[in-house]
């Protein structure tokens, strides 16, 4: 049974792992090209602000995927790192987590979750889209996507 937990540090070894291989193996992303600095901080990064965090899929005491929003002010957040080891897809995970960030965001009155993705990942953005996100031309001006992003996304609650 797969649990999601508000991640600490107790998992930090298996989530940098986790997240490092899938961009590497899965997405062809070379060392140089993975932005990175946010998960060897997720703490001061995603849990400072009361409005933001962290969520970790745990199963049998291993990461299995992981979600984040950041709080950019003015009831609006980024989905970041939404990431479910490969064997582990299809299992209803991503929807676990998806809901957890979900849950969270209504509690803490957002309006509006961005996120942004590449183009070439194309099952991605069909889930997101089917959890109610649309596409948009670009990010407001003030949330940062990581290089090489082209589609983003954007879910009105």
């Amino acid at each position: 049974m797969t649990k999601i937990i508000t991640y600490n540090n107790k998992y930090k070894e298996q989530l940098v792992k986790l997240i490092l291989s899938i961009l590497k193996d899965e997405f062809g992303y070379a060392d140089t090209d993975i932005e990175r600095q946010d998960l060897y901080d997720i703490q001061n990064v995603y849990q400072q602000d009361p409005k933001s965090n962290f969520w970790l899929a745990i199963y049998g005491n291993k990461v299995v995927g992981t979600i984040a929003i950041k709080y950019y002010g003015k009831d609006r957040g980024l989905l970041k790192r939404m990431y479910v080891k490969k064997e582990m897809r299809n299992k209803g995970i991503g929807q676990e987590l998806t809901n957890t960030l979900l849950a969270f965001a209504k509690n803490s009155h957002y309006k509006n979750i961005f996120l942004s993705t590449v183009e070439k990942f194309v099952s991605a953005r069909n889930f997101y889209k089917n959890k109610g996100f649309v596409e948009i031309k670009k990010l407001p001006e003030d949330l940062a996507a990581p290089t090489g992003d082209n589609v983003f996304l954007k879910l009105t609650l």
